[in-house]
């Protein structure tokens, strides 16, 4: 397991309050799970289309695991559009990078966790809905 592959801070709060804590006097943070997905996906980065590579790896409630070939940077913001499997509604979200792992390859990709900025509600309903359907329960 990459770096960039560990689980992302969350919070139902806010992506950017990351002292969202488990419970009084906890210093634990609190995480989601993941769903593993291969879903394509169009990106677009200060208004412009990001044209190659861009596929989540997996997904979350409030956020997911992108492969690309687009040179990115922490705090790099971006809309993505996708389509959930079995869903035939296209949706968009905004979304801050919050970690990067460049490739060490030319033909290596770069891994970046990306936290969802203030989804619609009906968006995220059907991303969790979608997300607690398919985790594997055991």
């Amino acid at each position: 397991m990459t770096k960039a592959d560990k689980d992302f801070l969350l919070s139902p709060l806010g992506m950017d309050d990351p002292s969202i804590t488990e419970g009084e006097g906890s210093t634990r943070l609190i995480r989601a799970k993941r769903l593993n997905v291969a879903i394509p996906l169009q990106m677009s980065h200060k208004g412009s289309p990001i044209h190659g590579y861009a596929e989540a790896l997996n997904l979350s409630w409030s956020g997911m695991l992108v492969a690309t070939n687009f040179p990115a940077d922490e705090n790099d913001e971006f809309v993505i559009e996708f389509t959930l499997p079995n869903l035939h509604t296209p949706m968009s979200i905004r979304a801050k990078a919050v970690r990067i792992e460049q490739g060490h390859g030319p033909h290596d990709p770069t891994m970046m966790a990306l936290a969802f900025k203030n989804p619609h509600p009906k968006v995220a309903k059907m991303i969790s809905d979608f997300v607690l359907e398919n985790l594997d329960h055991r």
